[in-house]
């Protein structure tokens, strides 16, 4: 009986160590499968943050592209203002050339046509004149021809006369000759010394200062039809400037009046608010300040 019971005894505490082993074993599959849901529930939760960081990171990076996108057109917008506002400026500153341009050729229309007429005045003077010469010229002839047959008939009698062949006479030197031609004249301007201003050969520049300046010409005009012409530039500042006739003696002065100096009375001055003498005594009616040719 001892002997079974302690078999009974070895096989239930073997049962029971078994049953404890299988329970542990089960607590252990337990607590692995417990770990292995909280492992898995970490994962998803791993997965769902880093999906939800990702959704936040696309949401992110789709602002920035907003953003830059936001701030490219920004950029094309004032790019295109600016281009619009130089096409402005471009715009303005061609219509002020064109005005410009406008302004110029009326100038040199008023010009051309003030040339024509003082051409055309002077041309009729020259036709003038070389009728004149024309004419005076047959005069000589007419009296050379007359001088030559007084000179060549013998101071003897009528009978004589017709039996002496008169000789066939020398022609002579005419004793006068008279020609006309249109020639160009080198012009030389005879700026005085100390004048405020500068010569640069045939063109004259006044300084900023408000100084008279008086400029002759050379060759000197003694005879003959001459036509002269002088530009005045830049004198929309409503200052006053002529153009004249000056006699051999006067001597002009700097930062002097043409009439000054002794030289009243010498000078025919044309002003381009009226013609008038150096003594101020009005001759006709003034010319345009923008009629700048002569």
């Amino acid at each position: 009986d001892i002997s079974w019971f302690q078999i009974s005894v070895h096989y239930i505490v073997r049962d029971v160590i078994i049953e404890e082993r299988n329970g542990l074993q089960r607590d252990n599959e337990i607590a692995l499968a417990e770990r292995d849901g909280e492992r898995q529930e970490k994962e998803r939760a791993q997965v769902e943050l880093n999906r939800t960081q990702n959704e936040l990171n696309r949401e992110r990076s789709e602002k920035d592209q907003q953003k830059r996108r936001a701030d490219t057109l920004q950029v094309e917008l004032i790019r295109e203002r600016s281009e619009k506002d130089q096409q402005k400026r471009r715009a303005d500153s061609a219509q002020v050339e064109l005005n410009r341009a406008n302004t110029q050729i009326d100038q040199e229309k008023q010009r051309a046509n003030n040339a024509e007429e003082l051409t055309r005045i002077f041309q009729s003077q020259v036709e003038t004149t070389q009728s004149e010469v024309t004419r005076l010229s047959s005069e000589v002839r007419r009296l050379n021809q007359v001088l030559q047959i007084s000179e060549t008939v013998p101071s003897t009698p009528k009978a004589q006369l017709k039996q002496t062949p008169i000789p066939t006479p020398k022609p002579k030197q005419a004793l006068l000759q008279v020609t006309s031609s249109a020639q160009a004249i080198t012009v030389n301007l005879q700026v005085p010394s100390g004048m405020s201003g500068h010569k640069d050969a045939n063109r004259f520049t006044h300084d900023n200062t408000l100084a008279s300046c008086a400029i002759s010409t050379d060759p000197i005009i003694s005879e003959g039809i001459v036509y002269y012409e002088s530009v005045f530039e830049k004198h929309d500042e409503g200052y006053n400037f002529t153009i004249g006739i000056a006699d051999t003696s006067v001597v002009f002065r700097p930062n002097k009046h043409p009439s000054q100096d002794g030289n009243s009375g010498k000078t025919v001055n044309y002003w381009n608010e009226e013609e008038r003498l150096s003594n101020r005594v009005t001759l006709n009616e003034e010319f345009d300040s923008e009629m700048q040719d002569w």
